[in-house]
């Protein structure tokens, strides 16, 4: 027997170490395993909301609001879900660790294939609507939370600056129609000429998103582009039904106005 066999066996003698049964092996393994599994699925919720964030975001209006590109990036970014995604991934690397055959994985494949599935699950649980739910709920819920409602209620409450969005409640001449805006007050919206982008219908009852400017006349507003309130891609088609928002807002179910008068949080 060599002396490195003696050494173990000296300390196990030393220690009074005993063997434990296979069953508790068996148990913290699985215990690990599903901690680990939490970790991937909290990680994965945090990308999707991260996504939802991103693609429903207007990242080109910065100049409008006379913020730089960085101070708005600044405004938006995502810190808390950006936290609990690095957290996660973090737990969940150091889960599958201590697993029986974790040492055999290369931690930089482990960390590749752990984004990867977080990444997977994310667009996932984005594409089903999953991400714009809970990021409404957090707002609700959590103080010091500002849901990407807000921060979209916020910038677009600016007709100084050129930005003003609302629902359609009649339509005019070609693309000219009346709007409700975020403060409850009402336009007269020159569209003729606008640009209208993906997503858009033109019909009353849809809320939408104009740049432009301000006509002498009083409470005209020239639009020279028309933005659906969502990003009006297929994704927040599907998970956006416009007649059931509309008709929660006739209703006053949800949302509401809140005490400085601007409607928000049109969708529950």
């Amino acid at each position: 027997m060599n002396n490195k066999a003696n050494q173990i066996l000296k300390k196990i003698a030393e220690k009074n170490i005993k063997p434990q049964s296979k069953w508790i092996f068996l148990i913290k393994d699985y215990l690990i395993w599903v901690l680990c599994g939490f970790a991937i699925l909290i990680g994965a919720l945090a990308m999707g909301v991260i996504i939802f964030i991103v693609n429903d975001n207007d990242w080109d209006i910065y100049w409008y609001l006379q913020k730089s590109f960085w101070t708005y990036l600044f405004i938006l970014m995502p810190y808390f879900w950006i936290i609990i995604l690095s957290l996660c991934s973090f737990l969940a690397y150091l889960n599958y660790k201590h697993t029986r055959k974790g040492y055999l994985l290369n931690r930089y494949i482990l960390i590749f294939v752990s984004i990867f599935i977080v990444f997977i699950l994310g667009w996932t649980i984005f594409a089903i609507g999953i991400s714009e739910k809970i990021d409404k709920a957090f707002g609700q819920k959590i103080p010091y939370y500002k849901n990407t409602e807000m921060h979209k209620v916020s910038f677009w409450s600016n007709p100084e600056k050129g930005l003003i969005a609302g629902k359609i409640i009649k339509m005019g001449d070609g693309h000219n129609f009346y709007l409700i805006d975020l403060e409850d007050k009402k336009w007269n919206v020159m569209g003729n000429e606008a640009n209208l982008k993906r997503g858009v219908n033109m019909k009353v009852g849809e809320r939408v998103k104009v740049i432009g400017g301000i006509n002498e006349i009083k409470n005209v507003f020239n639009a020279r582009e028309i933005r659906p309130w969502g990003c009006g891609c297929s994704l927040c088609k599907k998970n956006n039904n416009t007649e059931e928002c509309n008709q929660a807002l006739n209703e006053n179910k949800t949302g509401g106005i809140v005490s400085d008068g601007r409607m928000m949080n049109y969708c529950n």
